[in-house]
């Protein structure tokens, strides 16, 4: 909050004084004008504001120092250009938050990882592989050791998550995914998209140890370690998040907010929820077209779990609850849930539209190539047809970094998990009495959001800067943060969009505030000066000068 006001403040003050300036020397007397910028340039002529040694990083590419040191008229109105730019890049930067993601590896969640390394819009700091979810996980977690290294970030921890609360009765399942759900026959060609061929040239892959723990455990000790509120983006099931907190309920301090990937939020109950039986063959058949919820699904058990940690954590914190050996929360995570519904307006985008909105960032590098051809093939790879496939988790992906301008619809909802076995076992439910509240993204603008998601892709070097992340080894498995990108470690704390909106807004009024009592204060001392200048004739014009300045 403050980061942000203070750079917002600065900025917007700089220009309306600029913008003051010019009017005043255009009415008045533009020796008042010339004192502002021999102010200005001096403050911005330190050395070492902007270091030629220290090498540029994503955005930094934009202040890189270019003037000389013999400077012209024209060099100082470029420093001036620069130095505002570095204020509002260090401004955005700040906002790069760290995050752990939770994922089931399916191809969607490949794409959103994708999208991560390209942007380094966030440090992420591990990911945790499911157990149960749309790919097995021997192939997932090798999946995302292959983009990792293709990318030049296979610092970045990998962890195996365990198997889920949840253990639902199987009918003649002869597959081998332990809840049946979903079908083998699905996960085939998911678990070999990145090395049958089928996307283009393979993604190779090299052994590569493991985080030596599991993925709750890689989630509790990075949380641990963490100075500043870690994110959590779960794109798959909320074993391994639910197991992290059941297992260390004080790690929910640490959570900035939980972003969520699908959840379709009911907002009347059914008349009958009780279902008897809850085989894996009654509940295929009772999704049927119901989209969006596999999530919540899979491991119902954990969702719930999770739901109702944070619900408590809250009434402790406000002293409500009481809970046990007297803690109390110093801050409680919050919910952010990108909707089946919303996912639902995203559709995928064909080979021809893919190659138009990458443009020259997807070509002339292997990478590039790689990432064109992942996106646009993967629909015929799965059997599937576009209108089939969304951009599903990599919407939540987005949102986790802090863009959200594409959801055009928001809903505060009190969300609880239903656990009464039949059709709607694991749904969420509009609660007002008993639910969590969370942030809904109802529906969503596809334009905008094929414009933030593919911005990245589409500058023409990110390719050639891959394989910025940190030099942090793998190998030290039990000092988290283990693989971060870029420099910044802090957070912002779970501010939205909107709540940037808003403390841009009081800076800006704040600004106003401190501009019309300064130009009524001088106002005042210009009239006095007047009146002393009638009496004085031979004192007029230096005076006027210096009323003027000090203006």
């Amino acid at each position: 909050f403050f980061f942000i006001f203070f750079f917002s403040f600065f900025f917007i003050f700089l220009i309306l004084y600029i913008f003051l300036s010019f009017i005043i020397c255009i009415l008045f007397y533009c020796h008042f004008f010339f004192f502002f910028l021999f102010f200005f340039f001096f403050f911005f002529q330190a050395e070492d504001g902007i270091r030629d040694a220290q090498e540029s990083r994503g955005l930094g590419d934009v202040y890189k120092r270019q003037v000389s040191t013999q400077s012209t008229g024209t060099d100082k109105l470029t420093m001036v250009h620069l130095s505002t730019t570095a204020l509002l890049v260090l401004a955005l930067h700040v906002c790069g938050g760290s995050l752990i993601v939770t994922s089931d590896c399916d191809v969607d969640d490949m794409g959103g990882i994708m999208w991560l390394l390209a942007s380094k819009a966030v440090n992420v700091l591990g990911v945790s592989v499911d157990s149960n979810g749309w790919s097995n996980q021997w192939a997932g977690a090798v999946n995302f050791n292959r983009i990792f290294q293709n990318f030049g970030c296979d610092s970045i921890p990998i962890a195996y998550g365990g198997r889920g609360f949840t253990a639902l009765q199987e009918t003649n399942y002869t597959g081998t995914h332990y809840l049946g759900l979903p079908k083998q026959e699905y996960m085939t060609a998911i678990d070999g998209i990145l090395s049958t061929g089928c996307v283009g040239s393979n993604w190779t892959v090299d052994p590569t140890p493991q985080y030596g723990r599991a993925g709750y455990q890689l989630l509790t000790s990075a949380l641990k370690a963490a100075t500043e509120l870690v994110d959590v983006l779960v794109l798959g099931t909320f074993t391994e998040i639910a197991k992290a907190v059941a297992e260390d309920p004080t790690v929910l301090e640490k959570i900035g907010t939980v972003f969520i990937s699908g959840g379709a939020v009911q907002t009347a109950s059914p008349p009958d929820l009780d279902g008897g039986t809850l085989t894996t063959t009654q509940q295929l058949a009772a999704r049927g077209e119901r989209q969006g919820d596999w999530n919540f699904f899979l491991d119902g058990i954990a969702t719930s779990m999770l739901f109702s940690a944070i619900g408590q954590c809250r009434r402790a914190r406000s002293g409500e609850l009481q809970s046990p050996g007297g803690w109390v929360p110093s801050h409680c995570p919050e919910l952010r849930l990108m909707s089946g519904q919303a996912q639902n307006d995203l559709d995928t985008s064909t080979y021809a539209q893919i190659e138009s909105l990458c443009g020259p960032g997807c070509q002339g590098t292997e990478i590039g190539q790689k990432v064109l051809d992942f996106f646009g093939k993967r629909v015929s790879c799965l059997g599937e047809k576009d209108s089939q496939v969304k951009y599903w988790d990599e919407s939540a992906t987005v949102m986790a970094a802090g863009i959200a301008d594409f959801c055009t619809e928001w809903a505060d909802l009190n969300v609880t998990i239903n656990l009464i076995a039949g059709d709607y076992f694991a749904d969420a439910f509009q609660d007002d009495t008993n639910g969590v509240s969370a942030r809904v993204c109802l529906h969503a603008n596809r334009s905008a959001f094929l414009e933030q998601f593919w911005r990245p892709f589409k500058e023409s070097g990110w390719a050639t800067s891959v394989g910025t992340c940190s030099e942090a080894s793998s190998a030290a498995l039990y000092t988290p943060p283990l693989g971060t990108m870029g420099e910044s470690t802090c957070s912002c704390d779970g501010l939205s969009a909107r709540d940037i909106g808003i403390v841009i807004g009081l800076s800006l009024a704040v600004s106003l505030v401190v501009l019309a009592v300064g130009g009524r204060l001088g106002w005042a001392y210009l009239q006095r000066s007047k009146l002393a200048l009638t009496q004085n004739q031979d004192l007029a014009q230096p005076l006027m000068e210096l009323s003027l300045i000090h203006i």
